[in-house]
């Protein structure tokens, strides 16, 4: 009896770890975002737009390192973070996107925070040639960053009720040609993570056996 007894709070701790991975994370983690949204527009005329309609869920991942120093180090508001051997795709409906490297901005001001992560350079995808791809999240409280450091984990949705947009926008255009919006952004377990959950959730359910 002791035994068993003694082994239930280490299984429980090993899926609690498991189940919350963004609790202990630190600077210089791979830190890997998933977001999840409802497109509201599609531009009539792209070669694809039979495909792609307004009310389709599209999927997105990222990932970055949290321990890149920011590029400009003397703006204490505005912090910009790149990241050349690490990419965004989004898949809408039957359609796949990807960029072929990853910027991260933030915006720390009185009026306004921002959160942008995107591409840095132009890309082709589906035949097209885009200039951004990007999802940007506003708060206009300005209460959602406490500064502009490059956070180690997704940000709350909930902090950015302005704005939670993705979008798609080509060269030399002012307007995207696809956008939507969010409604998800959260950190994805790392492999060895869910091996815990795994594992964890085996030995609770193996015990209740005993």
């Amino acid at each position: 009896m002791w035994r068993r007894l003694k082994a239930q709070p280490t299984i429980t701790l090993a899926v609690a770890f498991a189940l919350g991975p963004g609790v202990a994370r630190a600077a210089g983690d791979l830190v890997a975002v998933r977001f999840d949204g409802v497109l509201d527009y599609v531009e009539d005329g792209l070669p694809f737009s039979d495909d792609l309609a307004p009310g389709m869920l599209f999927t997105g991942r990222y990932s970055y390192d949290s321990g890149v120093a920011d590029n400009a180090p003397e703006n204490g508001s505005v912090g910009g973070y790149s990241f050349p051997n690490r990419a965004m795709s989004v898949t809408v409906g039957p359609m796949d996107f990807a960029t072929e490297d990853l910027a991260i901005g933030i915006t720390n001001h009185s009026v306004l925070d921002n959160y942008s992560a995107g591409n840095e350079s132009d890309f082709v995808a589906n035949g097209l040639l885009w200039h951004v791809m990007a999802i940007t999240l506003r708060d206009t409280t300005a209460t959602a960053f406490s500064s502009d450091a490059l956070p180690v984990g997704p940000p709350n949705l909930d902090d950015f009720e302005f704005a939670r947009i993705f979008f798609l926008l080509q060269p030399n255009r002012l307007s995207p040609s696809v956008t939507g919006q969010l409604t998800s952004i959260r950190l994805v377990p790392e492999p060895g993570t869910l091996s815990l959950l795994v594992a964890g959730l085996f030995l609770c359910a193996h015990r209740r056996t005993l």
